[in-house]
Protein backbone atom coordinates (compact mmCIF):
# COMPACT_ATOMS: atom_id res chain seq x y z
CA UNK A 1 0.00 0.00 0.00
CA UNK A 2 2.62 2.12 0.07
CA UNK A 3 4.16 4.22 -2.95
CA UNK A 4 7.82 3.21 -3.42
CA UNK A 5 10.24 4.84 -1.40
CA UNK A 6 14.10 4.85 -0.48
CA UNK A 7 14.27 2.28 0.68
CA UNK A 8 11.13 -19.90 36.16
CA UNK A 9 14.21 -22.40 35.97
CA UNK A 10 12.58 -26.01 35.70
CA UNK A 11 14.45 -29.37 35.98
CA UNK A 12 14.40 -31.32 32.75
CA UNK A 13 11.32 -32.94 33.40
CA UNK A 14 9.49 -29.67 33.32
CA UNK A 15 11.13 -29.41 30.63
CA UNK A 16 9.49 -32.45 28.65
CA UNK A 17 6.25 -31.44 30.01
CA UNK A 18 6.60 -28.58 27.79
CA UNK A 19 7.00 -30.69 24.86
CA UNK A 20 3.35 -32.09 25.25
CA UNK A 21 1.89 -29.43 23.28
CA UNK A 22 1.97 -31.68 19.92
CA UNK A 23 0.27 -34.71 21.28
CA UNK A 24 1.02 -36.01 17.17
CA UNK A 25 5.16 -36.02 18.28
CA UNK A 26 6.94 -38.53 19.41
CA UNK A 27 8.31 -37.35 23.21
CA UNK A 28 11.66 -36.78 23.73
CA UNK A 29 12.93 -39.67 26.42
CA UNK A 30 12.76 -39.43 30.40
CA UNK A 31 16.07 -37.97 32.09
CA UNK A 32 15.98 -37.20 35.54
CA UNK A 33 18.48 -34.89 36.03
CA UNK A 34 18.22 -32.23 38.16
CA UNK A 35 20.85 -30.38 37.28
CA UNK A 36 20.40 -29.84 33.89
CA UNK A 37 18.10 -26.83 34.88
CA UNK A 38 17.58 -24.47 32.04
CA UNK A 39 16.63 -20.35 31.54
CA UNK A 40 13.23 -20.07 30.01
CA UNK A 41 14.32 -19.39 26.24
CA UNK A 42 16.28 -23.00 26.10
CA UNK A 43 13.37 -25.01 28.08
CA UNK A 44 10.88 -23.82 24.77
CA UNK A 45 13.66 -24.86 22.48
CA UNK A 46 14.15 -28.41 23.93
CA UNK A 47 11.10 -29.01 24.69
CA UNK A 48 10.31 -28.29 20.56
CA UNK A 49 13.01 -30.56 19.47
CA UNK A 50 10.18 -33.38 20.86
CA UNK A 51 8.10 -32.41 18.04
CA UNK A 52 10.20 -32.45 14.84
CA UNK A 53 7.44 -30.53 13.27
CA UNK A 54 9.28 -27.78 14.95
CA UNK A 55 12.68 -28.39 13.23
CA UNK A 56 11.01 -27.77 9.25
CA UNK A 57 8.83 -24.73 10.83
CA UNK A 58 12.20 -23.00 12.20
CA UNK A 59 14.46 -23.78 8.58
CA UNK A 60 11.00 -22.95 6.18
CA UNK A 61 12.10 -18.97 7.76
CA UNK A 62 15.46 -19.21 5.74
CA UNK A 63 15.14 -21.85 2.93
CA UNK A 64 11.77 -20.41 1.51
CA UNK A 65 13.31 -16.77 1.22
CA UNK A 66 16.58 -18.03 -0.13
CA UNK A 67 15.22 -19.98 -2.94
CA UNK A 68 14.43 -16.59 -4.30
CA UNK A 69 17.16 -14.79 -4.04
CA UNK A 70 18.92 -16.21 -7.36
CA UNK A 71 16.52 -13.58 -9.44
CA UNK A 72 16.01 -10.73 -7.01
CA UNK A 73 19.68 -9.62 -6.97
CA UNK A 74 21.37 -11.00 -3.80
CA UNK A 75 25.22 -11.27 -4.45
CA UNK A 76 26.89 -14.73 -5.05
CA UNK A 77 29.25 -14.38 -1.98
CA UNK A 78 26.23 -13.44 -0.20
CA UNK A 79 23.94 -16.11 -1.25
CA UNK A 80 26.62 -18.95 -0.46
CA UNK A 81 27.02 -17.75 2.68
CA UNK A 82 23.66 -17.69 3.98
CA UNK A 83 22.92 -21.17 2.14
CA UNK A 84 25.91 -22.16 4.34
CA UNK A 85 24.21 -20.92 7.04
CA UNK A 86 21.21 -22.53 6.61
CA UNK A 87 22.49 -26.07 5.78
CA UNK A 88 24.56 -25.83 9.20
CA UNK A 89 21.13 -24.47 11.04
CA UNK A 90 20.14 -28.23 9.79
CA UNK A 91 23.08 -29.95 11.44
CA UNK A 92 23.28 -28.38 14.50
CA UNK A 93 19.74 -29.42 14.51
CA UNK A 94 20.49 -32.94 14.24
CA UNK A 95 22.99 -32.66 16.81
CA UNK A 96 20.67 -31.22 18.90
CA UNK A 97 18.14 -34.04 18.56
CA UNK A 98 21.14 -36.51 19.61
CA UNK A 99 22.29 -34.73 22.19
CA UNK A 100 18.85 -34.70 23.75
CA UNK A 101 18.06 -38.66 22.89
CA UNK A 102 21.51 -39.37 24.73
CA UNK A 103 20.39 -37.28 28.00
CA UNK A 104 22.51 -34.03 27.34
CA UNK A 105 19.88 -31.12 27.15
CA UNK A 106 22.40 -28.42 28.28
CA UNK A 107 23.96 -29.54 25.21
CA UNK A 108 20.82 -29.85 23.22
CA UNK A 109 19.98 -26.06 23.97
CA UNK A 110 23.48 -24.93 22.93
CA UNK A 111 22.89 -26.79 19.32
CA UNK A 112 19.48 -25.54 18.56
CA UNK A 113 20.29 -21.67 19.76
CA UNK A 114 23.47 -22.27 17.12
CA UNK A 115 21.14 -23.44 14.73
CA UNK A 116 18.14 -20.63 15.36
CA UNK A 117 21.44 -18.21 15.11
CA UNK A 118 22.38 -19.55 11.70
CA UNK A 119 18.35 -19.20 10.60
CA UNK A 120 18.60 -15.29 11.66
CA UNK A 121 21.66 -15.32 9.93
CA UNK A 122 20.22 -16.32 6.93
CA UNK A 123 17.11 -14.76 7.22
CA UNK A 124 18.25 -11.63 7.37
CA UNK A 125 20.50 -11.93 4.36
CA UNK A 126 17.61 -12.83 2.01
CA UNK A 127 15.42 -10.08 3.44
CA UNK A 128 17.45 -7.54 5.11
CA UNK A 129 17.32 -5.71 8.11
CA UNK A 130 13.57 -4.86 7.74
CA UNK A 131 13.26 -8.62 8.43
CA UNK A 132 13.60 -8.68 11.83
CA UNK A 133 10.56 -6.05 13.01
CA UNK A 134 8.36 -7.96 10.21
CA UNK A 135 9.07 -11.20 12.20
CA UNK A 136 8.59 -9.55 15.83
CA UNK A 137 5.23 -8.16 14.51
CA UNK A 138 4.21 -12.06 13.39
CA UNK A 139 5.02 -13.11 16.51
CA UNK A 140 3.11 -10.38 18.03
CA UNK A 141 0.23 -11.00 16.33
CA UNK A 142 0.58 -14.48 16.59
CA UNK A 143 0.20 -13.98 20.45
CA UNK A 144 -2.81 -12.14 19.21
CA UNK A 145 -4.96 -15.18 17.65
CA UNK A 146 -3.59 -17.43 20.51
CA UNK A 147 -5.86 -15.25 22.93
CA UNK A 148 -8.27 -15.27 20.90
CA UNK A 149 -8.90 -18.84 19.61
CA UNK A 150 -7.26 -20.79 21.98
CA UNK A 151 -9.64 -23.54 20.72
CA UNK A 152 -6.67 -23.62 17.96
CA UNK A 153 -4.06 -24.72 19.93
CA UNK A 154 -3.10 -27.04 22.87
CA UNK A 155 -2.28 -25.41 25.90
CA UNK A 156 -3.45 -22.12 24.36
CA UNK A 157 -2.00 -20.06 27.78
CA UNK A 158 0.98 -21.36 28.04
CA UNK A 159 1.83 -20.25 24.39
CA UNK A 160 0.53 -17.59 24.38
CA UNK A 161 2.89 -16.48 27.96
CA UNK A 162 5.61 -17.65 25.56
CA UNK A 163 5.04 -15.92 22.81
CA UNK A 164 4.82 -12.48 24.60
CA UNK A 165 7.73 -13.60 26.41
CA UNK A 166 9.54 -14.35 23.28
CA UNK A 167 8.27 -10.93 21.40
CA UNK A 168 8.83 -8.58 24.09
CA UNK A 169 12.58 -9.91 24.44
CA UNK A 170 13.03 -10.14 20.60
CA UNK A 171 11.97 -6.01 20.83
CA UNK A 172 14.07 -5.41 23.43
CA UNK A 173 17.51 -7.21 21.85
CA UNK A 174 16.26 -5.06 18.32
CA UNK A 175 16.15 -1.82 20.30
CA UNK A 176 19.55 -2.76 21.70
CA UNK A 177 21.14 -2.91 18.37
CA UNK A 178 20.94 -6.71 18.68
CA UNK A 179 19.10 -7.76 15.45
CA UNK A 180 20.62 -11.44 15.14
CA UNK A 181 19.53 -11.62 18.40
CA UNK A 182 15.88 -10.30 18.25
CA UNK A 183 15.46 -13.10 14.58
CA UNK A 184 16.45 -15.56 16.92
CA UNK A 185 13.94 -15.45 19.24
CA UNK A 186 11.75 -14.98 16.73
CA UNK A 187 12.76 -18.20 15.46
CA UNK A 188 12.12 -19.96 18.44
CA UNK A 189 8.63 -18.14 18.82
CA UNK A 190 7.78 -19.55 15.36
CA UNK A 191 8.65 -23.33 16.84
CA UNK A 192 6.71 -22.98 19.82
CA UNK A 193 3.38 -22.00 17.61
CA UNK A 194 4.17 -24.64 15.20
CA UNK A 195 4.43 -27.10 18.01
CA UNK A 196 0.88 -26.15 19.61
CA UNK A 197 -0.82 -25.96 16.42
CA UNK A 198 -3.64 -28.13 16.53
CA UNK A 199 -5.03 -29.53 12.91
CA UNK A 200 -6.95 -27.48 11.05
CA UNK A 201 -10.94 -27.46 12.29
CA UNK A 202 -13.39 -29.05 10.35
CA UNK A 203 -15.65 -26.34 10.70
CA UNK A 204 -13.39 -23.75 9.09
CA UNK A 205 -13.23 -25.87 5.94
CA UNK A 206 -9.50 -27.99 7.31
CA UNK A 207 -6.39 -27.81 5.44
CA UNK A 208 -8.12 -27.02 2.60
CA UNK A 209 -9.53 -23.47 3.19
CA UNK A 210 -6.31 -22.64 5.09
CA UNK A 211 -4.26 -23.36 1.82
CA UNK A 212 -7.05 -21.37 -0.45
CA UNK A 213 -6.83 -18.40 1.88
CA UNK A 214 -2.89 -18.41 1.41
CA UNK A 215 -3.62 -18.39 -2.40
CA UNK A 216 -6.47 -15.18 -1.98
CA UNK A 217 -3.84 -13.38 0.46
CA UNK A 218 -0.83 -13.92 -2.47
CA UNK A 219 -3.39 -12.41 -5.00
CA UNK A 220 -4.66 -9.39 -3.02
CA UNK A 221 -0.99 -8.66 -2.08
CA UNK A 222 -0.14 -8.35 -5.59
CA UNK A 223 -3.34 -6.73 -6.21
CA UNK A 224 -2.85 -3.85 -4.20
CA UNK A 225 1.08 -3.49 -4.08
CA UNK A 226 0.17 -3.16 -8.03
CA UNK A 227 -2.36 -0.19 -7.49
CA UNK A 228 0.83 1.90 -5.68
CA UNK A 229 3.37 0.57 -8.27
CA UNK A 230 5.00 -2.34 -6.76
CA UNK A 231 8.94 -1.48 -6.01
CA UNK A 232 10.81 -4.60 -6.64
CA UNK A 233 10.98 -5.69 -2.73
CA UNK A 234 7.37 -5.98 -2.64
CA UNK A 235 7.82 -8.52 -5.37
CA UNK A 236 10.48 -10.37 -3.88
CA UNK A 237 8.07 -10.25 -1.01
CA UNK A 238 5.29 -11.52 -2.71
CA UNK A 239 7.42 -14.32 -4.43
CA UNK A 240 8.34 -15.48 -1.03
CA UNK A 241 4.74 -15.38 -0.17
CA UNK A 242 3.89 -17.81 -3.15
CA UNK A 243 6.95 -20.35 -2.48
CA UNK A 244 4.97 -20.70 0.83
CA UNK A 245 1.88 -21.53 -0.39
CA UNK A 246 3.52 -23.81 -3.13
CA UNK A 247 4.65 -25.66 -0.07
CA UNK A 248 1.23 -25.69 1.85
CA UNK A 249 -0.64 -27.23 -1.34
CA UNK A 250 2.08 -30.10 -1.55
CA UNK A 251 1.97 -30.44 2.44
CA UNK A 252 -2.63 -30.58 1.43
CA UNK A 253 -1.67 -32.77 -1.09
CA UNK A 254 0.75 -35.72 1.43
CA UNK A 255 -2.07 -35.29 3.70
CA UNK A 256 -0.11 -33.43 6.50
CA UNK A 257 -3.01 -30.36 7.37
CA UNK A 258 -0.72 -29.31 10.33
CA UNK A 259 2.27 -28.46 8.20
CA UNK A 260 -0.14 -27.32 5.39
CA UNK A 261 -2.00 -24.93 7.85
CA UNK A 262 1.33 -23.47 9.08
CA UNK A 263 2.75 -22.70 5.94
CA UNK A 264 -0.68 -21.23 4.28
CA UNK A 265 0.09 -18.82 7.62
CA UNK A 266 3.42 -17.99 6.57
CA UNK A 267 2.00 -17.21 2.91
CA UNK A 268 -1.10 -14.71 4.34
CA UNK A 269 1.57 -13.26 6.87
CA UNK A 270 4.31 -12.61 3.96
CA UNK A 271 1.96 -11.24 1.75
CA UNK A 272 0.68 -8.62 4.23
CA UNK A 273 4.21 -7.79 4.83
CA UNK A 274 4.56 -7.15 1.05
CA UNK A 275 1.79 -4.62 1.35
CA UNK A 276 3.14 -2.49 4.25
CA UNK A 277 6.75 -2.60 3.08
CA UNK A 278 8.86 -0.87 3.85
CA UNK A 279 9.03 0.24 7.25
CA UNK A 280 5.80 -1.98 8.61
CA UNK A 281 2.47 -0.82 8.91
CA UNK A 282 1.51 2.61 9.66
CA UNK A 283 -1.53 4.43 10.85
CA UNK A 284 -2.97 5.53 7.81
CA UNK A 285 -2.38 2.27 6.20
CA UNK A 286 -3.74 0.58 9.34
CA UNK A 287 -7.23 2.57 8.65
CA UNK A 288 -7.28 1.95 5.40
CA UNK A 289 -6.41 -2.00 5.88
CA UNK A 290 -9.89 -1.63 8.77
CA UNK A 291 -11.87 -0.01 5.90
CA UNK A 292 -11.43 -2.51 3.03
CA UNK A 293 -11.88 -5.47 5.95
CA UNK A 294 -15.33 -3.91 6.82
CA UNK A 295 -16.38 -3.36 3.20
CA UNK A 296 -15.81 -6.87 2.31
CA UNK A 297 -17.04 -7.84 5.28
CA UNK A 298 -20.31 -6.30 4.79
CA UNK A 299 -20.28 -7.44 0.80
CA UNK A 300 -20.05 -10.86 2.19
CA UNK A 301 -22.37 -10.44 5.02
CA UNK A 302 -24.87 -9.29 2.53
CA UNK A 303 -25.03 -12.46 0.48
CA UNK A 304 -28.09 -14.58 0.85
CA UNK A 305 -26.91 -17.61 -0.56
CA UNK A 306 -23.93 -17.97 2.32
CA UNK A 307 -22.89 -22.29 2.64
CA UNK A 308 -22.57 -23.04 6.35
CA UNK A 309 -18.95 -23.23 6.01
CA UNK A 310 -18.48 -19.71 4.52
CA UNK A 311 -21.28 -18.20 7.38
CA UNK A 312 -18.27 -20.02 9.75
CA UNK A 313 -15.37 -18.49 8.33
CA UNK A 314 -17.58 -14.90 8.26
CA UNK A 315 -18.13 -15.34 12.10
CA UNK A 316 -14.07 -15.64 12.24
CA UNK A 317 -13.65 -12.87 10.16
CA UNK A 318 -15.98 -10.85 12.17
CA UNK A 319 -13.92 -11.82 15.80
CA UNK A 320 -10.34 -11.12 14.03
CA UNK A 321 -11.50 -7.41 12.77
CA UNK A 322 -12.86 -6.96 16.28
CA UNK A 323 -9.48 -8.38 18.20
CA UNK A 324 -7.81 -6.06 15.43
CA UNK A 325 -9.53 -2.87 16.12
CA UNK A 326 -9.44 -3.23 20.00
CA UNK A 327 -5.73 -3.81 19.61
CA UNK A 328 -5.08 -0.89 17.36
CA UNK A 329 -7.25 1.32 19.54
CA UNK A 330 -4.50 0.68 22.08
CA UNK A 331 -1.56 1.30 19.88
CA UNK A 332 -0.96 -2.19 19.08
CA UNK A 333 -0.06 -3.24 15.36
CA UNK A 334 -0.20 -6.55 16.08
CA UNK A 335 -4.16 -5.39 15.16
CA UNK A 336 -2.89 -5.15 11.31
CA UNK A 337 -2.73 -9.09 11.04
CA UNK A 338 -5.71 -9.79 12.61
CA UNK A 339 -7.48 -7.58 10.03
CA UNK A 340 -5.66 -8.54 6.81
CA UNK A 341 -6.45 -12.46 7.78
CA UNK A 342 -10.15 -10.80 7.83
CA UNK A 343 -9.77 -9.21 4.69
CA UNK A 344 -8.28 -11.89 3.32
CA UNK A 345 -10.61 -13.93 4.23
CA UNK A 346 -14.03 -11.87 2.95
CA UNK A 347 -12.48 -11.83 -0.03
CA UNK A 348 -12.48 -15.72 -0.40
CA UNK A 349 -16.08 -15.98 0.75
CA UNK A 350 -16.94 -12.99 -2.10
CA UNK A 351 -14.38 -14.08 -5.16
Amino acid sequence: MKSPQPIRLLTFAGILALGACDAAEPTAPFIDDPASALAAEDQIAVSALAAPATLDAALALADVPLATTPRHGMGASMRADALGNATQARLRFQDATRALADGDPVRAARRAREARSMIARAALAAGGPEAATAMISRVEGLALAVGRFPEDYVDADRLEGDLNMLATRARLRLAQGDTLGAVERAVLAEQRHRQCLRARDGRFGGGEVAVALADVAVALGGHLVDQAGAADEQLRILSVAAKYTGLAHDALSAGDVPRATHLAGLAEWTALRAVVWPDGVNADEARELLELAEAKYAQAAASPTLSELQTTVLQRARDLINAGTAALAEGAPRGTGAIWRALVACTWITS
